[in-house]
């Protein structure tokens, strides 16, 4: 099949209009929270110098070790709602799609 035939169905094909719908609205989301976090975190480091600024005594955790970890989590918990969503939906519609591109008829 031509390479410019192809890609025409499938951008003019309604699953992968949805796919990528869904896929962007879905991601904007996920930025939006991003971006919060990121926000959070650079107020509470403005607005709370003298809690980072806490020595470590006697084996204490440190707030700004803390908020660290805390805010790796939260880029690993990210991570896995986007992969877990990609492949339980976005997945599923690409394989949906290539499978009727595969079953039509070539013009």
């Amino acid at each position: 099949m031509n390479q410019a035939l192809l890609n025409e169905r499938i951008l003019a094909s309604p699953k992968y209009q949805r796919l990528v719908k869904n896929r962007t609205a879905f991601l904007w989301r996920l930025s939006f929270f991003v971006l919060i976090a990121y926000l959070a975190c650079l107020a509470l480091l403005v607005s709370g110098r003298g809690v980072f600024a806490l020595r470590a005594t006697h084996g204490a955790i440190i707030p700004s070790l803390f908020s660290g970890v805390m805010f790796i989590v939260f880029a690993i918990l990210m991570t896995w709602i986007y992969a877990r969503r990609a492949k339980r939906e976005f997945d599923v519609l690409l394989a949906e799609l290539t499978q009727e591109l595969k079953n039509a008829p070539k013009l």
